[in-house]
Order: structure tokens, then C-alpha cells, then sequence
């Protein structure tokens, strides 16, 4: 049987233009893109809503819309999800994450402000505050004319007549002329000069660690706690020893520097010397406590002796501190006079006192002196060798010209 030729083509079947169009909708919802949840670092993706949760849909094959549609309605859970597709959890971390990123740009704003700032204001600023707290400190708890008022009130522990190292009451007079000179120290650093010296930039802070540590212990004696009273006076003293450093290496430019850093800070390390043995032997007083059994003479004597040497080894770096010698003989002369006329009485401790007094003054003055004579010979030297030769032989060659 033969095939003819022009077979005609088999083409579809013509549809009708409803059945068209529910074909093109089918598509078109097919190639719709879906909606994907945001995904979060570190969080699963939500699954998929069952089957029964889906609205039109109970769950069951072959059920209509209309029977889901008289469903209940179900209670929304804690991982519900919400109007713009995430659930509870997911809108926390974004609210942290957030925060985060809020704080982090306020933490580089106020770095970046804080790097603007110029140290050396920052440093004079500082060390004014530090000086008025503690001079505000001195005011509630000093006495202008004989010190510490409240010496009394710590059940005797620190009157003169609790300890063989408690110096009679005028030596605490000092402690105004210390405060005025920590007053005049603090206007002499706004000076435009002093402003960026580097004497100035390595003694400032230690100066405002200094008064700090002076009102803890005038609020520690004020509050009858002699044993934090005790833990401030060292932390006083070791920052004042700490100051030492940038006083020795760096000289002072002028005499008014000399007279409103060092000779302030000297009169200031060697009366904190002082009271730093007198609180610790009342300390241990108060507390009945005595090593090996010596007695408290002997202790006071070791105290004396101490206070000497530590104090001539201070006098003896720089030019010789001539102002840490005299705060120092100042206290032991004052103890020295209220061991012989007061109570209790000690000859043995007011003689080491005075004769500690003698060998301070001595040594530092030495110093002092060999010092001073040290560069007068140095600026001779430097005199000499700028002059001129002498010729002594130049009258005889001019008469053997002529």
C-alpha cells in the first residue's frame, strides 16, 4: 500500500478558549517565584508548615476548601510566624544584631572624640581635680593649726599618748604648710610652659595618684578605720618614692620650679615617712602586738633607725634633698621632745631621735655641698677654656724685634 504524498500534518486539537486560558494561569503560577525565608547565621530555616496548617487543606486527602474553612482556628506558638515572614526568634537576633551594630558605631564615635583630645590639658585637669578633692578632704578633717583633728578618736590609738613614735601635736602644723604648697604646685602646672614640659608629663599623674591616695586616708581617719587608714599612708608613700624618679632625672629650669615641685614633694616624702612608722606602730598598738617580745622601745628604736637611714638615702640622690631631711627632722624632733616632757616617757628613744635629727641635717647638707662645689668647679673649667692664652714671653720677642 503506498503512503501519498501531501500527507496532511497531525496538528492538536483545537481548544476552546476557556480551557486556554485555566492553562496559561497554570503556568503562569507555576513559574511565580517563591518567597524564601531570611535565613540568620547559626539559626536553621523554618520547615515547611504541614499539610493540615495550610489554609485550604484539613489535613485529609480530598477535602475541599470549604470544609477547611470550618476548621478552628489554631493557637499561634512562640516561633509563630509574623507579618513579615520571620518568627519571634529570628526577629531577636536581628534586634541584637542590631544593638550591636547601634553600640559598636557609639563605642568608635566616642573613641575617635576621645583621641581628639590633647593630653596635656587632659593631665592638668586631672591633677586640679585630685588637688581640690583633697584639699576639700583636709578641710573636713584637719585642723588648720595642729593637724588632724580626729587623732583623738580612734580609742587613742594615734594621740601621743598611745605610742613611743606619735610626735607631740604642733608637729602636725606641717600638714598646712603641705597642703599649701600642694595648692600652689597645682596653679603653678597651668603655666604655659609647664603645659608640655616633660618633667611636668611624668610627674603629674603620680602627683594626682598622690592626693588621691592622701584623701583615702583622711576619710579613713575620719571614719575610725585605722587599718585602711594605715593601707592608704603606704600606698601615699609608695607613690611619693615613685615621684622621685622624674625629680632626679629631669633638673628643675628654674628656682621657682625648684621651690613649687621639689622643695613641696620633699617636704611632703619626708613627713609621709614620718607618719607611715607612727601609723604602723599604732596599728600594731591597738592590737597588742609584739614580735619576738622586744617590747615596744626596742620596736620604736628600729623605727627610728629606719626612718634614718631610709630617709639619708633619699637626702643623698640629686643635689641632696634638703627638704625631705627637714620634714624628717621636723617629726623625730617633735618625738624626741614629747618622749622626754610627755608620757610615755623614753629617754632612750627622744636621744636616737635627736641624734637621727643631727646625722639627717649633716648628710643632706653634705650632699648639698659636694654638689654645688662639684659644678662651681665644672663652670670654671668651662670659663677657663674659653680665655685666651696668657703669653708670658711677649715682651721679650717685641724687644728682640725692635
Amino acid at each position: 500500500m503506498s503512503t501519498p504524498k501531501n500527507a496532511p500534518r497531525n496538528l492538536p486539537e483545537k481548544t476552546s478558549g476557556k480551557t486556554g486560558a485555566s492553562e496559561v494561569l497554570e503556568r503562569l503560577k507555576a513559574a511565580r517565584p517563591t518567597t524564601t525565608q531570611p535565613t540568620v547565621p547559626g539559626i536553621p530555616p523554618p520547615a515547611a508548615p504541614p499539610a493540615s496548617a495550610r489554609p485550604g487543606s484539613t489535613g485529609q486527602p480530598g477535602n475541599t476548601g470549604a470544609s477547611a474553612s470550618t476548621s478552628k482556628p489554631e493557637t499561634p506558638q512562640a516561633d509563630s510566624v509574623g507579618p513579615a515572614g520571620t518568627t519571634a526568634r529570628e526577629r531577636t537576633v536581628v534586634a541584637i544584631v542590631a544593638a550591636r551594630a547601634v553600640a559598636g558605631r557609639a563605642v568608635g564615635a566616642i573613641s575617635a572624640w576621645v583621641q581628639r583630645w590633647d593630653p596635656d590639658l587632659v593631665r592638668q585637669i586631672v591633677l586640679s581635680c585630685a588637688a581640690v578633692a583633697c584639699l576639700a578632704g583636709a578641710v573636713l578633717v584637719t585642723d588648720v593649726l595642729s593637724g588632724p583633728a580626729s587623732l583623738e578618736s580612734l580609742g587613742g590609738a594615734l594621740s601621743p599618748d598611745g605610742t613611743l613614735l606619735i610626735p607631740a601635736p604642733p608637729a602636725f602644723a606641717l600638714w598646712s604648710i603641705i597642703y599649701v604648697g600642694l595648692f600652689g604646685y597645682t596653679l603653678y602646672q597651668w603655666l604655659p610652659r609647664q603645659r608640655t614640659s616633660i618633667r611636668q608629663r611624668n610627674l603629674g599623674w603620680i602627683a594626682s595618684s598622690s592626693m588621691l591616695f592622701n584623701l583615702a586616708w583622711l576619710l579613713s581617719v575620719r571614719a575610725e578605720l585605722p587599718g585602711l587608714g594605715l593601707a592608704s599612708m603606704l600606698l601615699l608613700l609608695g607613690s611619693l618614692l615613685f615621684a622621685l624618679h622624674p625629680l632626679n632625672y629631669f633638673q628643675p629650669a628654674s628656682r621657682a620650679e625648684g621651690l613649687f615641685v621639689d622643695t613641696v614633694f620633699g617636704l611632703y616624702l619626708g613627713w609621709v615617712l614620718v607618719n607611715a612608722f607612727a601609723s604602723a606602730a599604732a596599728q600594731f598598738q591597738s592590737h597588742s602586738v609584739d614580735l619576738f617580745d622586744l617590747g615596744g622601745q626596742t620596736w620604736a628604736l628600729v623605727s627610728v633607725v629606719a626612718t634614718t637611714v631610709g630617709s639619708a638615702v633619699i637626702c643623698m640622690t640629686d643635689r641632696g634633698r634638703l627638704a625631705v631631711a627637714v620634714a624628717v627632722a621636723w617629726g623625730l624632733g617633735w618625738i624626741a621632745v614629747d618622749r622626754l616632757f610627755g608620757e610615755p616617757h623614753s629617754g632612750v628613744v627622744a636621744f636616737a631621735a635627736g641624734l637621727s635629727v643631727f646625722l639627717l641635717l649633716i648628710s643632706a647638707g653634705s650632699r648639698r655641698h659636694r654638689v654645688d662645689h662639684s659644678h662651681r668647679r665644672w663652670l670654671r673649667a668651662q670659663q677657663d677654656a674659653a680665655r685666651a692664652p696668657i703669653a708670658l714671653f711677649e715682651d721679650d720677642v717685641l724687644e728682640d724685634r725692635h
